[in-house]
């Protein structure tokens, strides 16, 4: 019998005396697709580390075995490490923003991926790198390879680091949640990448990831775990179509539902921008000149009022998040924009500090927004400390109450963020913004990070926080099953300019342009009929 590409046999994972994975054990073999499927927390994420021995600070494996390539990884030194990692196997992590070097170009780290293997240079090298990334779907990737990871969207960045996975046609491709961070189209443009790969080089795929429909479609066997548990294991098709654990059907049974409530009828406009537009310059030379812009926004307007959502979809690029950092000015923009009646373009930073209470962000990146060296109680806690003449004992009791309400347990409150997983990340960061009671939040894709059962609670909860509070929400998303269950209407943007806009279901079931209904294709499977009416 052929030997499997990976063997994992009974492995734990522990961090310090706490052990988080017990007696896990799968195989890969070669050309193979095996998705590893669980909750935030599960133990996914550390189990697939393992795999290249890159468990950080206390983390080690207590007991198991882990074959790569017919090398034992856990006790491999030196070059035989060094040869596992990239050279067999490629890792994509979930969080590219803290695993790309902020201070190093695109093009410089895709090329140290290439030369750490290889002996290229000069045009033979850039040559390389722009063909990663371009594999990758990185656009104009031979004019932005001097681009910096801060310069570049959440898709972009996630598309550098696949390139980097990718540089040197690796064995097998450890993908961790690999299409967290893109927009529909993008995921089934990588996900059709990996899968020409997998073909042409019978690469092997350890995929980790919370979306069901993702393994559904492009995984061969399905490991299913539950709190460090391999709960049930088999055939995707066994698995899916008659599972056996309960914790299995309820994964296969969850997803984001139901419509939010009506707007009141007396909503009062609480937001409001008019031709709103942000221009970044292009310089270049030695003097820095500037020789063009980029308009990320380009003259958007749009309303939102009390007790609505608003859903902001688009492609990565589109300027989704900068319109939403400027209508909150946090960026820099030209354009009308009132809040609360009163025109917010023209304060200072003093005049506009009374109103950040009342409005809020939830950022991208949980892990980049949230403080390393701060406690939960102490993140959660700051915008009380800033904004409220709380005691101690209060601002306890309001930062316990809103960890709670994110199903977050308040026992959590002196753990520091890298004791988390991404999703519980993000459940802190929601948790942060909702404790001063704001009257608009904007949520940045609040959901990216979170499996479908968490999905599910956080839209109940947003849903339920907006009837009881009367909250606006400016919900930017690329997940388009979650701003179907929780925006009221939605705008569809492409290249910093709106492309459609309407109420929540029509757009969804009937959108009218040709670039929106290849969106609600990619995120429903829906074919277009020949009236352009998009239908399941």
């Amino acid at each position: 019998m052929t030997q499997p590409l990976l063997s994992v046999e009974n492995l734990s994972v522990a961090f310090g005396a706490k052990t988080v994975v017990h007696g896990v054990s799968f195989t890969v073999a070669r050309g193979e697709t095996v998705a590893l499927v669980g909750e935030s927390g599960s133990g996914k994420s550390v189990t697939a580390l393992s795999c290249l021995r890159l468990l950080a600070g206390a983390g080690h494996n207590p007991q198991g075995r882990i074959l790569l390539d017919g090398t034992e990884v856990l006790t491999a030194k030196g070059e035989d490490l060094r040869r596992l990692r990239g050279g067999v196997a490629g890792m994509v992590f979930q969080e590219p923003m803290t695993s790309l070097n902020p201070l190093h170009t695109v093009g410089r780290q895709v090329s140290e991926a290439v030369t750490l293997h290889r002996n290229l240079g000069g045009e033979a090298l850039r040559a390389r790198v722009v063909e990663l990334l371009t594999m990758a779907g990185f656009p104009q990737a031979e004019a932005r390879l001097n681009a910096y990871p801060h310069q570049l969207s959440g898709g972009q960045r996630q598309r550098v680091m696949i390139a980097v996975a990718l540089a040197n046609d690796p064995a097998l491709l450890i993908a961790d949640e690999p299409t967290t961070a893109l927009d529909v189209t993008i995921q089934a443009q990588i996900l059709d990448l990996l899968a020409g790969l997998k073909r042409r080089l019978s690469m092997a795929v350890l995929l980790i990831t919370h979306d069901l429909a993702i393994v559904r479609r492009h995984a061969d066997r399905v490991v299913v775990m539950r709190h460090g548990q391999a709960v049930e294991a088999g055939t995707v098709a066994d698995v899916f179509a008659n599972p056996q654990h309960d914790y299995t059907k309820m994964l296969l049974a969850t997803e984001p539902r139901g419509r939010p409530a009506p707007v009141p009828a007396d909503a009062e406009e609480l937001l409001r921008g008019t031709q709103v537009k942000v221009h970044f310059p292009i310089r270049r030379g030695v003097l820095r000149r500037q020789v063009g812009q980029v308009k990320a926004v380009d003259g958007v307007t749009l309303s939102i009022r009390e007790g609505e959502t608003l859903g902001l979809v688009g492609e990565s690029g589109s300027g989704k998040t900068t319109l939403g950092l400027a209508l909150l000015r946090l960026e820099a923009s030209e354009g009308p924009i009132r809040f609360e009646g009163r025109d917010i373009q023209g304060l200072d930073r003093a005049a506009l500090r009374p109103l950040r209470r009342r409005m809020q962000i939830v950022f991208q990146d949980p892990y980049g927004s949230l403080s390393p060296r701060m406690t939960v109680a102490e993140i959660v806690g700051e915008g009380l400390l800033v904004h409220e003449k709380l005691s101690a004992a209060e601002v306890a009791r309001r930062a316990a109450a809103a960890l709670e309400e994110v199903g977050l347990e308040h026992a959590m409150l002196d753990r520091y963020p890298h004791e988390f997983s991404g999703g519980q990340r993000q459940r802190i960061a929601i948790a942060r913004a909702l404790v001063l009671k704001p009257r608009l939040l904007v949520l940045d894709e609040p959901t990216s990070a979170l499996d479908v059962s968490v999905q599910a609670q956080v839209v109940e909860l947003l849903r339920d926080l907006q009837a009881r509070h009367r909250l606006a929400y400016l919900f930017i998303s690329h997940d388009l099953r979650v701003v179907r269950a929780l925006a009221h209407r939605i705008i569809v943007l492409k290249d910093g300019r709106v492309v459609e806009e309407g109420e929540a279901q029509a757009v969804v079931e009937a959108p009218k342009e040709p670039y929106t209904r290849a969106l609600m294709a990619a995120a429903f499977n829906l074919a277009a009929a020949g009236d352009g009416v998009v239908r399941t």
